[in-house]
């Protein structure tokens, strides 16, 4: 834990000139700053507060039914939500649950810390996936804030990085008050690097369970005038490195197909710039969803660079490509396409969601691709494929079985009580 604090200490001027960079460019506020600080104002509710931290947008859309559940189960608590990015901040805060406050999450020093915690004064803290802040896990521990790692993911190249702090990696595993893994080789990393096996329970996947409200019925009428299905691919949460790959294969197979159209939902929409730079370079004509107004029927790409619209988009294609898949991002959840009947081609690296896509490989109901060339391919086949139909149909029953159950939500919301001895159960005013 030493070094560790020696490393922050050593970057925190770096850190300091960044977001002070980021501040006069925009890109940061003055009250964003404030609260990765540590700093606001508490809700003025007596009841207990549970804190909920994921990163951004995918983690806490997946936590949301989790959130909904806690509120429900305890009538007099309230949730502090924390996000890395103002994008996920928002989204929460777009809620509008008045038992929900959304900030954006402090950064990892043990003063920022203690400051965030007198303030809100959390009973538990549950965080999502991988986002193990080794300062934050053991402050709470000495607040005696018991810490729940929800759907936790471990990758092998993340493990052998905690593996050479073998103290530090103890120490923040020594922490964990209960992990839910996102499945057993998950668990198993976690295992290796020293958090108990007691305090492991059943894997809990909360993306598979996910289930986005269809989208608007008089905008999905009038985008299906411009982007009939059968001809439209969706390229989902793109990463930098990924689009100029898509970009190629969607070139050489509208060659082919000239009706062929693509919507590009970027991860981040605020890289819109960047992308269309890419899109022009290709010599591809392109629309943004952020101009507003209407897609141009003649145009190849419309960049579908917003929030929340992800629904739509999945409704207009027959193809999704799904990113975070051709670098090294571990690939992103092919529950939220196959919920649309979308087709799922990816990249090589899907270890975020392994067993998801192992269940759709053997069911021959997703295509994998590495080069543009493959992924040309992919599209092709997929395009010439005589029964559509029938391959979505089988993602969906391979998929079935793994969505996410009422009783392992319930199983962590039960550990959840016994490591809060019920405080967040008590009712308002208690």
């Amino acid at each position: 834990m030493l070094i560790y604090h020696i490393i922050l200490f050593m970057i925190a001027p770096f850190v300091a000139i960044r977001m002070l960079l980021a501040l006069l460019r925009g890109r940061e506020t003055r009250a964003g700053l404030g609260e990765r600080m540590g700093r606001g104002t508490p809700p003025t509710g007596s009841g207990p507060t549970i804190w909920v931290h994921g990163a951004s947008l995918g983690e806490l859309t997946s936590a949301r039914a989790l959130i909904d559940q806690i509120l429900a189960r305890n009538p007099g608590c309230q949730v502090i939500v924390t996000a890395n990015t103002y994008t996920g901040r928002d989204m929460v805060a777009g809620w509008e649950n008045p038992r929900i406050d959304a900030r954006l999450a402090p950064l990892d020093s043990p003063r920022i810390l203690r400051r965030f915690l007198s303030r809100w004064s959390p009973v538990a803290a549950l965080t999502l996936e991988n986002e193990l802040w080794p300062t934050r896990i053991i402050a709470c521990q000495h607040a005696g804030i018991p810490v729940l790692v929800v759907a936790g993911r471990m990758s092998q190249g993340s493990a052998r990085t905690w593996a050479r702090f073998g103290g530090l990696a103890r120490r923040v595993m020594g922490a964990i008050s209960h992990l839910a893994p996102l499945d057993t080789a998950n668990g198993d990393r976690f295992a290796g690097l020293g958090l108990p096996a007691g305090r492991i329970s059943a894997p809990l996947n909360l993306k598979s369970d996910v289930h986005l409200a269809a989208p608007d019925a008089d905008v999905l009428e009038n985008l299906r005038q411009v982007f009939k299905r059968p001809c439209t691919i969706l390229a989902a949460s793109t990463h930098p490195g990924e689009e100029e790959i898509i970009l190629e294969a969607f070139q050489a197979t509208q060659a082919k197909h000239p009706d062929l159209r693509l919507i590009m939902a970027p991860r981040h929409p605020n890289r819109s710039g960047a992308i269309t730079t890419l899109i022009k370079g290709a010599g591809l004509s392109y629309s943004r969803r952020s101009d507003g107004g209407n897609p141009d029927a003649d145009n190849d790409v419309y960049l579908a660079d917003t929030i929340g619209e992800m629904a739509l988009w999945y409704s207009l294609s027959s193809i999704c490509i799904l990113g975070g898949s051709f670098v090294q991002k571990g690939g992103h959840t092919p529950f939220e396409p196959v919920q649309f009947s979308c087709l799922v081609v990816h990249g090589p690296d899907v270890s975020n969601h392994t067993p998801a896509y192992t269940a759709l490989t053997a069911a021959n109901a997703t295509y994998c691709a590495q080069t543009p060339e493959q992924l040309g391919q992919a599209l092709q086949g997929l395009i010439d494929h005589p029964d559509q139909d029938e391959l979505t149909h089988a993602a969906q029953c391979a998929l079935a079985p793994l969505r996410a159950k009422n009783g392992e939500i319930d199983a962590l919301l039960a550990r959840l009580d016994e490591l809060t001895g019920a405080k967040a159960a008590t009712p308002q005013g208690g």
